[in-house]
């Protein structure tokens, strides 16, 4: 290939993180992006990410980056044949399952209303213990002792 694409700053509103064709990283949520048009290989956009830009070896970084594809388009060949995976109609009532176990919020609402309830009984019972017992777990973990 002889041709050389070059690339601009776009500015742009989407404070996202876009993916870099450089490195196969991604860039920050920034501002300024640094892309064209891929106009040799279909239009796609090309990217380059800050931290490309910083290392400043833009040839070094696609060479390493098309080695890690390579070596993972290997991978993925190899296991080709060799995976035996659940149907889309078990992966579905699996998750139909899990759902039924969450609780809902009345639910769990209600449970942590109890617990709220024993822990002010256990307060009112013993109003002296500053034992870790008489806090509530989250003022445990953070070693509050109860006002």
């Amino acid at each position: 290939m002889t041709e050389i694409i070059e690339l601009k700053f776009e500015r742009t509103n989407v404070f996202t993180r876009w993916p870099c064709t450089v490195c196969g990283g991604c860039t920050e949520k920034v501002a300024v992006l640094v892309e064209a048009k891929d106009s040799i290989n279909g239009g796609d956009d090309l990217r380059v990410c800050e931290e490309c830009l910083k290392r400043d070896d833009i040839d070094g970084e696609l060479g390493r980056h098309a080695d890690r594809l390579e070596a993972d388009a290997q991978e993925l060949r190899r296991l080709i044949g060799h995976l035996k995976v659940p149907t889309f109609a078990e992966w579905r009532a699996e998750c139909e399952r899990a759902d039924a176990e969450v609780p809902t919020y009345a639910e769990w609402r209600a449970e942590r209303g109890r617990a709220d309830a024993e822990w002010r009984a256990e307060c009112a019972a013993a109003p002296q213990s500053r034992t870790p017992q008489s806090l509530k777990p989250w003022q445990a973990a953070q070693g509050r002792e109860r006002a």
